[in-house]
């Protein structure tokens, strides 16, 4: 009977052991591929500013399908230099329409 007991308890431990190797190589192989890991220098600086504005334009059909661009609101409107809104934007009802100089998609 102790035997039994002894071996029960053997392959209990290596059953632990295997799945925490296991497991271990599973988040060494996730940061290995870059799964989750924060950007860093520049792409940080620009990842954490909250102004960032994903542009992404819906296919128009025959054309092309443009992939999403980030925008990021504040170099926008550094390189204005003092100039509105109303340079390039639209208002309608006291609101500015976001299309670059039109009020409806063409």
């Amino acid at each position: 009977m102790t035997k039994k007991v002894s071996f029960q308890r053997r392959a209990g431990i290596l059953l632990v052991v295997f799945l925490f190797i296991a497991f271990a190589g599973l988040i060494r192989a996730n940061s290995l591929t870059g799964g989750n890991n924060p950007p860093i220098g520049e792409d940080a600086r620009e990842m954490s500013t909250p102004d960032i504005i994903m542009i992404d334009l819906p296919a128009i059909p025959g054309g092309e399908q443009m992939p999403a661009v980030r925008f990021f609101h504040d170099r926008h409107t550094d390189a204005l230099k003092g100039k509105s809104c109303n340079e390039c934007h639209l208002k309608k009802d006291n609101s500015y329409i976001f299309k670059f100089k039109r009020t409806k998609d063409s």
